[in-house]
């Protein structure tokens, strides 16, 4: 989505530098992923720094989330047309492929009603059908984050 929305925005340097600053903020992301890995597969040092990279991870996710969120989605809705919007969409579809049926319900999970309301309102119709009928169901029943302890008999 950067460099298109990078073109869209050359010559306006103000809106220029939020796309910098976001592709600058990804950039920072990956190398804290690759060291998350590294001390998850490091069975005698690992944990001696997982705990602090994933704090790092942690913060930087989280500040780059808010300002693409405050600053990178209202300048990709006033720049992307729609057809770039499209190609990117059908971009990360691919990408996503088979994990749709997991990915779309994590994703959406705390939405508030609007934002997944205005999200499946952007899907094929056959999608958002599947998302309501199948994949919201099955994923809640996976119940991935659900920490609380089993019962016991």
């Amino acid at each position: 989505m950067w460099p298109p929305l990078g073109a869209a925005v050359a010559d306006k340097p103000d809106r220029l530098a939020v796309v910098d600053a976001l592709e600058a903020e990804h950039a920072a992301i990956d190398p804290l992923l690759a060291a998350i890995d590294a001390a998850a597969a490091d069975p005698h040092y690992g944990y001696q720094w997982f705990g602090d990279l994933v704090d790092a991870l942690a913060g930087q996710l989280t500040g780059h989330l808010s300002h693409e969120e405050t600053e990178g989605l209202p300048l990709v809705d006033a720049s992307l047309t729609p057809a770039q919007w499209q190609h990117y969409a059908q971009v990360h579809t691919e990408r996503i492929g088979g994990d749709a049926p997991v990915a779309m319900p994590w994703l959406l999970g705390r939405a508030s009603p609007q934002m997944h309301q205005a999200v499946l309102s952007q899907l094929p119709p056959p999608v958002a059908t599947a998302f309501r009928q199948q994949w919201e169901p099955g994923y809640a029943t996976l119940k991935l984050w659900d920490l609380a302890p089993e019962p016991v008999s």
